[in-house]
């Protein structure tokens, strides 16, 4: 009985120590993960903004594109002038409620015990997956501001 009881008990801190350590490599890859698709939708949002400021600016359309060859209609630039800014907002936001619900449930699937750990790690990542997206979108408008091309172009005309 008590070979057997400290079998258990040994594989049990086994899977303790493969659950530690698969949650402290799931919490960093959920945080670049989340990190990354923010910083691809603001990078998206701001380059849709410039292109269509532009577009707007200048009076040009597509079809004006692609009648240059090689030059600025060979680049399709106008990829940039259908993106529907909310959806993408709504998109982002929705991948990363999903992203953070399935990285919960693969805590939990490997640690097992008591579902208050759930609670604990979906509060954790929740909250890291909101501070990313209070801070994540400004820096990169801060980045990528183009401000100063712009007025640039707007006093050349």
């Amino acid at each position: 009985m008590s070979s057997s009881n400290l079998e258990l008990v040994l594989l049990r801190m086994k899977r303790e120590r493969i659950a530690k350590g698969f949650s402290s490599l799931v919490i960093p890859l959920h945080v670049s993960m989340v990190g990354l698709l923010l910083f691809i939708g603001q990078i998206l949002t701001i380059f849709s903004t410039i292109i269509n400021s532009l577009f707007t600016q200048f009076d040009i359309n597509e079809s004006e594109l692609g009648g240059i060859p090689g030059g600025m209609g060979g680049m399709n630039m106008g990829i940039f002038g259908g993106v529907p800014l909310e959806l993408l907002g709504q998109f982002v936001v929705i991948v990363t409620i999903i992203l953070t619900i399935a990285n919960l449930l693969a805590i939990v699937a490997v640690k097992g015990g008591p579902m208050y750990l759930a609670i604990y790690y979906g509060t954790f990542m929740f909250i890291l997956s909101g501070i990313l997206m209070i801070i994540v979108p400004p820096l990169v408008e801060m980045a990528f501001s183009f401000n100063g091309v712009l007025d640039s172009l707007a006093e050349g005309m």
